[in-house]
């Protein structure tokens, strides 16, 4: 029962994300730096401070109810928010992020995969769906994680003996902002936007199938190898213009990592370090990746795909001082030649 209290909960609001305040609200507002910065600031803040209100007395399931009920009352509104209702927006889905994260440390990981692939299943069927249009979609996802919510506090607590390098960390941004950029240029491409030519049945069945390739490789070196590839392939058919091949390569992918980082998240002992973990890859990176996707930059993410792929092949364990080496030797190549 608290279980699948979980899997509702953590589902709608992984899809409240994707489809509102990720491509919902940015949309509306022509991704507009400006004045979506309130909504940013909030997300950070809130997924900075969220586990410091010690003083409040209220356990991480109160809390999150909390920030559901928030959830409710500002989706009547949407997508017409002012500045103040844009950061307190913020603040509540960035504070959830994390939140969230606590609580699936309780439940099998196999649990975590099936919210996973209910959310993508949700949001990919109702992606093509105006993002105007949307406030009926952000009032049931909210409301169905609000009463979720209600019944997960009963979920058994477990202990974290192990824990998540910052090496690791590293990989796991490279793997949104590859993730990102690519979605951001895709959604505003109306020539290769592949949930706009009908592709939307394939796109969820390889969303399912990357679900279950993450769960059936358990080597997590050849996971990572298997990632880099992946990514070359969904940006050689981005480019390509090869419409069928990134409909089916693209969504694998984006499952297959995000289930690999979800392994390690739930392995991160300290609160306050989940809360900066998703500050920096919820916020920070996905604002990057916008940048590079608005000005075209999308071969930046190309560029890191060819030289993380010829680092992944040559060594067992990627570490940011060998990227920072690398970059010096060919930057120091380039020198040779201009001489």
């Amino acid at each position: 029962m608290y279980i699948l209290a979980f899997v509702a909960m953590f589902s709608s609001e992984l899809a409240f994300y994707l489809l509102i305040a990720q491509t919902g609200i940015t949309e509306v507002f022509n991704s507009d730096f400006i004045i979506l910065a309130p909504l940013a600031f909030g997300g950070i803040i809130g997924s900075l401070s969220i586990f410091y209100f010690k003083n409040l007395s209220l356990s991480i399931f109160a809390r999150s109810s909390i920030l559901f009920a928030i959830q409710i009352i500002l989706s009547f509104n949407y997508p017409y928010y002012n500045m103040f209702e844009l950061f307190i927006f913020g603040f509540s889905v960035g504070s959830l992020a994390p939140l969230l994260v606590y609580q699936a440390k309780n439940v099998p990981f196999l649990f975590i995969a099936i919210s996973l692939a209910i959310s993508y299943t949700i949001g990919t069927y109702f992606f093509p769906t105006n993002p105007n249009d949307r406030v009926m979609i952000a009032i049931a996802l909210s409301t169905i994680a609000f009463i979720s919510s209600l019944f997960t506090s009963k979920l058994p607590q477990k202990s974290i003996s192990t824990d998540v390098s910052w090496n690791e960390i590293f990989i796991f941004v490279l793997w949104v902002f590859l993730d990102s950029a690519l979605f951001e240029t895709l959604a505003r491409d109306e020539q290769s936007s592949i949930w706009s030519f009908g592709f939307s049945n394939e796109i969820i069945i390889f969303h399912l199938l990357g679900i279950f390739g993450a769960l059936a490789i358990s080597n997590e070196k050849h996971g990572a190898h298997f990632i880099w590839i992946l990514f070359a392939i969904s940006y050689f058919a981005y480019f390509n213009h090869n419409l069928l091949l990134l409909a089916a390569v693209y969504p694998f992918v984006i499952s297959f990592y995000n289930v690999s980082i979800f392994k390690k998240l739930i392995l991160i002992k300290s609160n306050q370090k989940i809360g900066l973990v998703m500050a920096i890859i919820g916020w920070g990176v996905s604002g990057i990746a916008l940048v590079t996707a608005l000005n075209h930059w999308l071969f930046i993410g190309f560029l890191f795909i060819g030289i993380l792929g010829i680092i992944a092949i040559k060594i067992n364990i990627i570490d940011y001082r060998i990227l920072w080496h690398t970059f010096t030797l060919i930057q120091q190549k380039f020198k040779n030649i201009r001489r």
